[in-house]
């Protein structure tokens, strides 16, 4: 019974190595800044504007949430698009609800861009979620699985939602480069 143990972790381990190996050879496209914005919209019920057209997100209580979750967003919806995968959309609702707490159509962009991801970018965000590896490889660059939904998901997320956390102008935990911020609000 040991040797079938001891086989099948090494059968476990070279699954993993050649995994690792296909990460690494996995080049993410290139994706160009989100820095030609223009227009403004204003929100809602508000005297902020954001840069760029209005959408779902483009509210008061967004923007809140937005700006009171600048440093933990970016987790929150990781780990609502891995209650996706794994126990379906409602569950990923009641994610972003009770750790988000987005108005109903924002949460909904959100959860289309997470519908986009798992067509283009499946792959590098498996493997980063699984490794725990973070969303910048240093200050200004995306890891491949961020590089890979700002090339392939971020204009239908847009398009959807309006404001983005940095066309609001926020700084969050993803690093950006600085034109990337708005900052003619």
């Amino acid at each position: 019974m040991c040797k079938y143990v001891g086989f099948t972790l090494v059968v476990i381990a070279g699954i993993l190595n050649i995994l690792k190996v296909s990460y690494n050879l996995y080049n993410s496209p290139v994706y160009l800044y989100d820095n030609n914005v223009t227009g403004a919209c204003g929100l809602r019920e508000s005297t902020r504007i954001h840069c760029g057209l209005c959408g779902q997100c483009s509210n008061n209580h967004d923007w809140d949430v937005y700006y009171k979750t600048k440093n933990n967003l970016t987790g929150i919806a990781k780990n609502c698009a891995i209650t996706d995968v794994f126990a379906g959309r409602d569950m990923a609702i009641k994610c972003f609800d009770e750790n988000a707490g987005l108005t109903p159509g924002c949460r909904d962009c959100w959860l289309e861009n997470i519908d986009c991801d798992r067509k283009h970018c499946f792959f590098p965000c498996l493997w980063e979620a699984m490794l725990g590896i973070e969303q910048n490889r240093d200050k200004n660059t995306l890891s491949k699985c961020f590089a890979c939904d700002e090339y392939y998901c971020l204009d239908g997320f847009i398009s959807c939602a309006g404001m983005s956390r940095r066309r609001a102008g926020i700084f969050t935990d993803i690093g950006r480069h600085p034109s990337e911020i708005c900052s003619d609000i």
